[in-house]
């Protein structure tokens, strides 16, 4: 078989510059033909991208609730409003930011909003897909073109499972880091790259990366593995200026740049969002913020938590016994376990947060289908490999390579595929019952059950289309996604109060400094804000979570009596005592003023 394969080292194979080679072994398939290459990965992105759309044009309601609260944070930027003044969420602001985009475009082409969100994702998608493919086949080795492209079909097919999380800042992460981490494998591996491409990768690198501070976590564990394992022999010699080379190049000075930009613009906000943000949420949230933590069993033990664990363990340690053949494996176990640590810390539980995990997760897992395929592959014409063909060019013989023909057939198997799971979902969703648009002033249907829930008869039945309503809840649910969904205004800049249960966390913790004194006095002022708002804006319905809103929080404040009385309490929903506008221009009952004496 010495005329075969090379020969694997047990360690990556070091230039003279420090940077490794990576060693062969029968796992590397002959080399795929440039068009076999090229039309199998923009199979792959165009084809589960359109799969992709036929969901979204099904579903033209369907958001999460929090994708749905940072898109209303959005609009309201577009009509001016500043956050953290006329909105209050403790979310830094950057995905808000971005999401001006399709809230402008729903606005202009008056749209619904989550439509709108949902095909600027499709856009993210189909991006981070055909940069990522033009890495692969331009940039990176072509024998291993399939694992690569497996790892890609994983990028893209996780997607499809996220469901009420499509659209977290999570999932948008690991779109926009994954052409990057391309990217940088090869400026690692010594591969000449221009400084446009590599602006345009920092960029949206960055992007990604700053939209939560944990995310830099990600990014420093992949820098880690790349140094290591492209720069062995230099931390051998201490050659550190060769080590330090990839870590200074334009992509990675961009990032810096553009955190330097986005920290600075902080201080050219007017001042009132400045102190809110920075003398109130951050502080508060940054003491509170414990009030929603959980147990370690219900983070990664709950069935289905769990599975994504146990998958990205399993499909971890295989791909671990790949990485000297195949350093993709390597920086997504890197990745993966730096998702968990980030997931862990935040002690929280919440689906959403493991988005990273299960990405990496299918993404190992179908790289390793993508070795077994360079493996089928290879078997089939042993006699093709290893005869001096370039990396990255192909012979007259590779357009009929068994490597090139696997990859012409995949491509025709995922289109066909795709247009199969297409119709059914089709001939499936039409079995649905529908909601007619047109009650909220759009075009078209949408399957009742994207909307259907315990407010939505009645939020239709005692409101109209742009009408105020306010959901007075410790939680973003469950007055989004309903709220947008249905095509009502926000009655609050009290989006929800989450601020309440953090401040009570405070309140009840064993620190009495100055610090927790100046935090708590916003208790009063949250209060007062949230009733003046109802107050201003008379929503005609108010939906008041009873624990521990009601029962609890605002027992010190007489709300009720102080701030609804121009309302009827009719049937309650669930946790929620529901307020139905009665007498508009009642007058304000005779109350002492709303004092912070009055918190007990």
């Amino acid at each position: 078989m010495s005329d075969v394969v090379d020969q694997p080292s047990e360690e990556p194979a070091v230039s003279s510059d420090g940077s490794a080679k990576v060693s062969r072994s029968f796992f590397q398939a002959d080399l795929v033909s440039r068009p076999a290459a090229l039309c199998l990965g923009l199979t792959m992105v165009l084809a589960l991208a359109a799969r992709l759309l036929v969901s979204i044009c099904l579903h033209p309601l369907r958001i999460g609730w929090d994708p749905a609260l940072h898109l209303m944070c959005a609009a309201l930027i577009c009509q001016g409003k500043l956050p953290y003044v006329d909105m209050f969420d403790v979310n830094p602001p950057l995905i808000w930011y971005i999401n001006t985009l399709p809230a402008s475009l729903a606005a202009f082409f008056n749209a619904p909003l989550p439509l709108s969100f949902n095909l600027f994702l499709l856009f993210l998608i189909a991006l981070a897909g055909l940069l990522s493919a033009y890495v692969i086949v331009e940039k990176l080795p072509r024998r291993d073109l399939f694992v690569n492209f497996g790892v890609l079909f994983g990028l893209l097919f996780f997607n499809f499972f996220l469901t009420v999380d499509f659209g977290q800042r999570e999932e948008i992460f690991v779109l926009l880091f994954t052409p990057f981490a391309f990217f940088r494998m090869a400026r690692w591996q010594g591969e000449k790259l221009n400084l446009s491409l590599a602006i345009i990768f920092g960029l949206v690198g960055a992007v990604g990366i700053f939209m939560k501070h944990y995310f830099v976590l990600n990014f420093v564990f992949f820098e880690l593995f790349c140094c290591f394992y492209y720069r062995l022999k230099a931390f051998r010699r201490a050659q550190f200026l060769t080590l330090l080379k990839p870590l200074l190049a334009p992509e990675i000075l961009t990032i810096g740049c553009l955190g330097l930009a986005y920290l600075a613009h902080f201080f050219f906000l007017p001042a009132a969002v400045r102190h809110n943000y920075f003398d109130f949420l951050v502080p508060a949230f940054a003491r509170g913020y414990y009030f929603w933590d959980t147990s370690v069993t219900n983070c990664i033990a709950t069935p289905y938590k769990r599975d994504i664990f146990l998958i990205f363990t399993a499909c971890g340690a295989l791909a671990l016994g790949l990485v000297r053949f195949y350093p993709v494996f390597g920086w997504l176990v890197s990745f993966g376990l730096a998702s968990v640590v980030v997931y862990l810390m935040q002690f929280k539980g919440w689906a959403y947060q493991d988005i990273p995990v299960t990405a990496a997760a299918y993404m190992i897992a179908w790289g390793l289908v993508g070795a077994l395929v360079s493996l089928l592959v290879t078997r089939l014409s042993p006699s093709t490999f290893g005869q001096g063909r370039q990396e990255k060019g192909c012979s007259a013989k590779s357009f009929s390579s068994p490597a090139t023909i696997a990859a012409y057939g995949l491509a025709l198997l995922l289109a066909g595929s795709c247009l199969f799971t297409a119709r059914d979902e089709i001939t499936l969703t039409a079995g649905f019952p529908s909601f007619d648009m047109a009650l909220l002033g759009y075009r078209g249907t949408t399957p009742m059950m994207d909307i259907e829930g315990p407010f939505t008869e009645s939020i239709l039945k005692n409101s109209k289309t742009d009408d105020p309503i306010v959901f007075i809840s410790n939680a973003v649910a469950p007055g989004f996604p309903i709220t947008m969904q249905l095509r009502r205004r926000a009655g609050s800049r009290h989006l929800h109060v989450c601020i309440l249960s953090v401040l009570q966390y405070i309140r009840s913790g064993s620190v009495r400094d100055v610090e927790t004194k100046r935090l708590l006095d916003y208790d009063p002022l949250v209060v007062k804000e949230l009733g003046e708002d109802i107050l201003k804006n008379k929503p005609p319905l108010v939906y008041l979570q009873e624990a521990p809103i009601k029962n609890d929080y605002f027992l010190p404040y007489d709300f009720v009596k102080r701030y609804l009385y121009r309302y009827k309490e009719v049937e309650p929903i669930i946790n929620f005592s529901v307020y139905k506008l009665e007498n508009p221009d009642a007058p304000a009952p005779v109350l002492p003023p709303l004092s912070r004496n009055e918190v007990k």
